[in-house]
Formats: structure tokens, C-alpha cells, sequence
């Protein structure tokens, strides 16, 4: 639902006839709106548990890719190890990405117990 109402810019109440239609389910516009709440406050929590994982992998892939979001040029950075992946889109190249997973695993390796 997050995902259709900021991805694809749907509006509230056109969600709210999509979910009347297939589900049965009358949701207000408070509803739906604390829905992309919550889900924004779960995917902050994910995205610092995917970091910490990616730096304590073993081996990193990294990768960037050209995309348009909005009319707007962004560079989609891809960090994967064997078992995580985390995706974003930032205005700068990779090197920024690349500083970030290094400070976080000397943070890593600094709190780890001798």
C-alpha cells in the first residue's frame, strides 16, 4: 500500500474504492496515511539492521545503475552480501555509499568485545 501510494503517487481515495472493491475493507484517508507511518518507521529500523549485517559481511557486491524518479536523474546504489541487500537512490555516486559501509564497520569493530 506504501509502496502504490508513493511510488505510483496514487491518491488516498482512490486506494481507499481499491480496497472496498477487492477486499471489502473501508479504510480512511488516517488510516492509510498511518499505514506509510508505521511501514517508513519499520523500513528505518531494517535499513540500519541490513547496514550492520552488510558490514560485518565477508565479501560485498556494490553496483549502480542510472535511474528516473519523478523526472529527476538518481543513481540506485545496490550493497549485497550472501545474505542481505539494501537498495537506495541518492543524487551522488557510490564513493559516499562506499565511506558509509566503511565508517559502520570500524563502529563494528570497535564495539565488538576483545
Amino acid at each position: 500500500m506504501r509502496w502504490a501510494s508513493r511510488c505510483f503517487k496514487i491518491p488516498y481515495d482512490r486506494l481507499q474504492t481499491q480496497f472496498v472493491e477487492r477486499f471489502n475493507i473501508a479504510l480512511s484517508s488516517g488510516t492509510l496515511n498511518n499505514f506509510n507511518v508505521e511501514a517508513y518507521a519499520r523500513l528505518e529500523f531494517f535499513e540500519a539492521l541490513a547496514k550492520l549485517q552488510l558490514a560485518t559481511a565477508n565479501a560485498l557486491h556494490v553496483d549502480e545503475t542510472d535511474t528516473n524518479i519523478n523526472s529527476k536523474r538518481l543513481i540506485l546504489h545496490t550493497v549485497s552480501g550472501e545474505k542481505w541487500t539494501l537498495f537506495s537512490a541518492h543524487e551522488n555516486f557510490l564513493r559516499m555509499r562506499i565511506v558509509v559501509i566503511v565508517i559502520a564497520a570500524e563502529e563494528v569493530a570497535a564495539a565488538a568485545p576483545s
